[in-house]
């Protein structure tokens, strides 16, 4: 008797594992930040942010908000567009036009133990005051948000609030 639930024990550990490592692999060929186009103009900016993972690798949401008022949503029942209000929208530019993005923003894409975590990774391009388009992305799940660059942090929650 022992012996059948150690062979069970053994076979329920090596089929977990082997379905972990399958779920982190597809959750890390997705980690790439997501692209996004930048409007013209001066004081141009974009966000767009996708979230997804979990225990069925689903994409969860997928957010566009561009400096013109245009944002678009995917949340895996069909594409919705909307305008954004002028004075959500002049918040949510202000947080991004004075964000303080490092060069290298850490990915913070380990699950670090938490294979059924969702992903959130965003990408923000805008215009910079000299006119270069320049680009910043991070990737995290939630037990890894702390390395992560706050002004992204406060993005997405603006995004996020503006997206319900």
């Amino acid at each position: 008797m022992r012996k059948t639930s150690l062979i069970a024990s053994v076979f329920l550990v090596l089929t977990l594992s082997v379905l972990g490592s399958a779920q982190n692999a597809s959750s890390s060929a997705k980690s790439e930040p997501p692209p996004v186009d930048l409007p013209k103009g001066g004081n141009a900016w974009a966000v767009h942010v996708v979230r997804f993972g979990g225990l069925n690798a689903d994409t969860l949401r997928d957010i566009t908000i561009k400096s013109t008022g245009q944002m678009t949503i995917d949340s895996g029942q069909g594409k919705r567009e909307t305008m954004v209000s002028p004075d959500a929208l002049r918040m949510l530019g202000e947080a991004i036009l004075s964000a303080k993005f490092p060069q290298l923003a850490n990915a913070g894409d380990d699950p670090a133990g938490c294979y059924d975590c969702y992903m959130t990774a965003m990408t923000v391009r805008r215009r910079e005051p000299k006119g270069k388009d320049k680009r910043y992305s991070a990737t995290w799940v939630p037990t890894t948000v702390r390395s992560v660059p706050e002004d992204f942090v406060t993005i997405l929650r603006m995004v996020l609030s503006l997206s319900n």
